[in-house]
């Protein structure tokens, strides 16, 4: 008997150490990938800044223009053999135009930053470049009319006020925050797609959120109604659209 245990053990640890090595090689064979990539693009630091290549995602790359201890010039990356982001940063704050790219190579998503924000025109395109959003931020948030397709090619159009549909800002606006709390938003809720989730919700005068709170996906459902305590969320109740 024990010297089945010691024939399994042994096995146990030639799978795992082949698993390892197989793994590592995958690992290995992807970073250099990535690395031969994103040095083979054209790429132009404006002086005096200088070139820094730094791993980035989970086994990427990227590649930037450092000036003063911040980004700022070109910035691209490249993650899982493909080029996955690139953009403009300056004084270390993302701005002007950036785009962002499916793991099969195809354009995801064009869009324009200020201060940091999403600002300006920005449209989505599903992985088999069909046309999935086009619309406008405005200082983080979206605005005005956007339109949106979805995977059978069916067309809506929305129209978005302070981060969420304007058919529910006069509701949310109305609805009554409790006693010694008042009505914040849009703040950020995490993010879907790269882009921030909206929320408005009731808080405290040094900000903790009391009361309730509504959250809207990016495409403006409403998803999510929360219940705060002193700061803490007590309940969670997803909305079904």
């Amino acid at each position: 008997m024990k010297k089945w245990f010691l024939v399994a053990g042994f096995l146990v640890l030639l799978v795992t150490g082949v698993s390892i090595v197989v793994y590592w090689n995958l690992c290995s064979r992807r970073l250099r990938s990535d690395r031969e990539g994103i040095l083979s693009e054209a790429f132009v630091c404006p002086p005096p800044a200088k070139e820094a290549l730094a791993r980035w995602g989970e086994l990427g790359y990227s590649r930037g223009c450092v000036l003063n201890g911040s980004l700022d010039g070109p910035w691209v990356a490249w993650d899982g053999g493909t080029r996955v982001l690139c953009g403009q940063y300056t004084a270390g704050v993302p701005s002007g135009t950036w785009e962002v790219w499916h793991r099969n190579g195809r354009l995801f998503r064009t869009f324009s930053c200020a201060h940091g924000k999403d600002d300006g025109p920005s449209t989505e395109w599903y992985d088999d470049g069909r046309l999935s959003a086009r619309g406008e931020f405005v200082s983080g948030w979206k605005t005005g009319t956007w339109t949106f397709w979805d995977p059978s090619g069916a067309r809506t159009e929305v129209l978005f006020a302070q981060g969420i549909p304007s058919a529910d800002l006069p509701e949310v606006q109305r609805r009554p925050c409790p006693v010694g709390t008042h009505l914040v938003g849009p703040e950020e809720f995490g993010s879907q797609d790269g882009m921030p989730l909206a929320i408005y919700r009731c808080a405290l005068q040094g900000g903790a959120p009391h009361g309730w709170g509504l959250v809207w996906d990016v495409r403006g459902h409403r998803v999510l109604e929360l219940t705060y305590e002193n700061g803490q969320v007590v309940s969670r109740r997803p909305i079904t659209n």
